[in-house]
């Protein structure tokens, strides 16, 4: 793997807690997020692992990356290393697949961050 030039190698550094595995999710739309957390037993975390799926604290440093990447809608997979997030996807279209709950309660939340979006926009 380290010698082919088509492969890139990352450090694995997974979210923990205790000794289960994390990842979070943060969606947001306009000026609303909801963040998501996924943890499992296993080292690869989605919603096929996942024993517990559930709604996180947001983390203040997401708002600060999104200025700085200039998204008002997306999903960043991350996780938390010694209180710091390290982005794991950035996605312009994301999708809500955690379970049909919390995509219904995101859904209708993220929703309503539309509105600061078209007033800025008719400010132009």
């Amino acid at each position: 793997m380290f010698g082919n030039g088509n492969l890139i190698v990352e450090k694995f550094l997974p979210g923990m807690d205790g000794d289960d595995y994390l990842v979070r999710y943060c969606y947001f739309f306009g000026d609303r997020d909801m963040n998501i957390i996924l943890k499992s037993k296993r080292k690869i975390v989605n919603e096929a692992t996942a024993f517990h799926i559930g709604e996180a604290p947001a983390q203040p440093e997401l708002h600060s990356i999104r200025r700085r990447l200039g998204f008002d809608c997306g999903k960043f997979d991350y996780v938390l290393r010694d209180g710091r997030v390290m982005l794991l996807d950035v996605n312009r279209t994301p999708t809500l697949g955690t379970s049909r709950l919390i995509e219904k309660k995101a859904a209708r939340w993220l929703a309503g961050g539309i509105w600061p979006l078209l007033e800025r926009r008719a400010q132009k």
